[in-house]
C-alpha cells in the first residue's frame, strides 16, 4: 500500500528522503520513502473548468480584471512581467511593487501609477516594453567600445614608437656589418691567394714525388701467365724483337705483379723496373715506334697484341683519362629528318588555341605561344646523340698529353687568378705553353725520324708519304653538269 502527502518545506522533504529503508515494519521490511518535486494536488471538476475558461477567455468586464489583479497582488508578490493589453482599465494603483515590464497597450488610463521607477515616460496607444536592464547593457556596451577603441589607439601607437626605435637599431646594425664586411674582404682576398699558392705547390710536388717513384717503370699487359715461366727471359725476348739489348745488360727486374691464385691462361700484368730512367725512356721510344709486338713473338700461338706502357700513378692517370676524354667528341641533335609527322600534327592541334586568343596582353600571348612550340618540338623532335673520335696522331704520347693537360690547367688558373698572384700565374703559364710546345716538336721528330727511315722499304716509305698528304690527288673530280649544257 502507498501513501502520498504534500509537504512545503524544503528542510523536512530531505529528511525524509533520507529515512528511505531505515523504518522497520511488522512484516521485516524495510518502508520506501520517495520524494519527488511537485504540486499540490487538487481536484479538477467542472466548475473549477469553467472559472479558467473565464479567467483565460478575451475579458470584456474590467471588474473581473481587477479582481485578478487583487489576486495576484495577494499571492504572487514577485511578479516582474504582466501584459494588460485590451482590458479597459482606468486606472492602476499600487499593486505590484516589484513590477518591471508592463504592457497596457489598447487602455482607457492615461496614466500609471504604483510602478514606481521602473515605468519611464507616458504609454501611448501601442504597447510599451520599458526594460531597464536592456538600457544598462547598451550603456556597457558604449563604455566597452570607447574602451576597446582607447586601447587600440594605445596599442597601436606604442608599436609604431617600438618600430621606429628597431628600425633606427637595425640601420646602424647593417652600417657596422657592412663596415666589417669591407674591412676584412681584403684580409679574406689575400689570403685566399696565399692558400692557392701554397695549395699548387703543394699538388706540383704530389704530382712530382708520384712520377718520380714509378718513372722507372714499365707495364707490360697481355701476356698470359704460366706456372713454369721465367719473367726476366719473357722481357729479353721482347728486348730482342723490338731489336734493344737483353734484360741483364739493360739491368732491369721483371716480375708479375698480382701472382696469388693465379692459374695458367689467366693474364696479370708484369712489371719492369729498369735501373736507369734514361734506359726505360730508350726502350719505350723503341716500342711506341713500332707497336707491332704479338703473343707469337715471345713463341706462344696466337696473333694478340701485346701493350707496354708506363706505370702510371693516380695523378698520371687522372691526366691520361682528361686527354683520352678530349679524343672523343660527343654530339647531342635534334633529328629533324626521322620524325613522326602525325604525332606532331595532332601536338600542334591540341594546343589550347582558346586561351591563346583570350589573351589580351602581347606580350603574354608571345610568351604562351613561345612556351607551347618548345613543348611541341621537345616532345616530337627526337634528341639524338652522336661520338666522333678524332683521328689518332701516332706522335701524340703520354708526354705530349700530360704537357698539354699541364698548359691547359695553368692557362685557366691564370685567368681566373686574383690580381696580385695573376704574374706569377701568367709566368706559370708562359712557362708551361713553352715546354708543350718544346716536347711536341720532339716527339714529331721522333716519330717522323722512325716513320720515313731511309731502310724501310721504297713502297711502304711513299705509302707514309702519301698518307701523310704530302703527293698531289690524282682523283678527278666528278662533273656535276648536263653534258648538252656544257656542250
Amino acid at each position: 500500500m502507498a501513501v502520498g502527502f504534500y509537504i512545503e518545506d524544503f528542510t523536512a522533504a530531505e529528511t525524509l528522503q533520507r529515512m528511505d529503508r531505515t523504518i522497520g515494519l511488522p512484516d521485516g521490511r524495510k518502508m520506501i520513502v520517495i520524494v519527488r518535486n511537485g504540486s499540490p494536488q487538487c481536484t479538477v471538476n467542472e466548475q473549477l473548468k469553467e472559472r479558467m475558461k473565464l479567467a483565460i477567455r478575451t475579458v470584456t468586464r474590467p471588474q473581473i480584471m481587477m479582481a485578478a489583479f487583487d489576486v495576484i497582488k495577494e499571492n504572487i508578490p514577485d511578479l516582474e512581467a504582466l501584459n494588460l493589453n485590451d482590458n479597459k482599465l482606468h486606472m492602476l494603483d499600487k499593486k505590484a511593487p516589484n513590477l518591471k515590464i508592463l504592457y497596457m497597450a489598447n487602455n482607457k488610463s492615461p496614466y500609471v501609477q504604483g510602478c514606481q521607477s521602473s515605468i519611464d515616460g507616458r504609454i501611448g496607444e501601442n504597447s510599451m516594453t520599458l526594460d531597464i536592464a536592456v538600457r544598462m547593457l547598451m550603456m556597457q556596451f558604449t563604455e566597452m567600445k570607447l574602451m576597446l577603441e582607447t586601447f587600440r589607439n594605445d596599442f597601436n601607437r606604442k608599436i609604431d614608437t617600438i618600430k621606429s626605435e628597431l628600425q633606427g637599431k637595425v640601420s646602424v646594425l647593417q652600417s657596422d656589418i657592412t663596415t666589417l664586411k669591407a674591412e676584412y674582404e681584403g684580409k679574406f682576398v689575400n689570403q685566399d691567394a696565399t692558400l692557392g699558392q701554397i695549395k699548387h705547390r703543394v699538388n706540383r710536388l704530389h704530382l712530382n714525388i708520384d712520377a718520380f717513384e714509378n718513372q722507372k717503370e714499365l707495364i707490360i699487359s697481355g701476356v698470359p701467365f704460366a706456372s713454369d715461366e721465367d719473367p726476366d727471359a719473357l722481357f729479353a725476348t721482347i728486348c730482342r724483337q723490338l731489336e734493344c739489348s737483353g734484360g741483364e745488360e739493360l739491368l732491369t727486374s721483371t716480375r708479375r705483379i698480382h701472382v696469388n691464385r693465379l692459374k695458367d691462361g689467366d693474364v696479370s700484368p708484369l712489371l719492369v723496373e729498369f735501373a736507369l730512367k734514361t734506359t726505360r725512356d730508350r726502350f719505350y721510344s723503341t716500342y711506341l715506334r713500332r707497336r707491332d709486338l704479338k703473343l707469337r713473338h715471345l713463341g706462344m700461338p696466337s696473333d694478340r697484341r701485346v701493350f707496354i706502357n708506363e706505370n702510371l700513378n693516380a695523378g698520371a692517370r687522372e691526366v691520361k683519362k682528361a686527354a683520352l676524354l678530349l679524343k672523343k667528341v660527343v654530339n647531342n641533335y635534334r633529328d629533324y629528318v626521322h620524325f613522326d609527322a602525325d604525332a606532331l600534327k595532332t601536338a600542334t592541334i591540341s594546343i589550347p588555341w582558346r586561351n591563346f586568343y583570350a589573351i589580351s596582353d602581347p606580350n603574354h600571348s608571345l610568351e604562351f605561344f613561345t612556351e607551347q612550340l618548345k613543348i611541341v618540338h621537345d616532345t616530337c623532335f627526337p634528341l639524338r646523340t652522336s661520338s666522333r673520335r678524332n683521328a689518332s696522331n701516332r706522335w701524340f704520347t703520354a708526354d705530349v698529353q700530360r704537357a698539354i693537360l699541364e698548359r691547359d690547367l695553368a692557362y685557366k688558373d691564370w685567368r681566373t687568378a686574383a690580381p696580385d698572384v695573376k704574374d706569377l700565374k701568367r709566368h706559370t703559364y708562359k712557362t708551361l705553353r713553352n715546354r708543350a710546345n718544346s716536347v711536341i716538336e720532339r716527339a714529331k721528330k721522333t716519330f717522323l725520324g722512325g716513320h720515313l727511315d731511309a731502310n724501310i722499304p721504297s713502297k711502304l716509305l711513299w705509302t707514309r708519304v702519301k698518307n701523310l698528304g704530302v703527293g698531289k690527288d690524282k682523283s678527278s673530280q666528278p662533273c656535276d653538269h648536263d653534258p648538252d649544257e656544257v656542250n
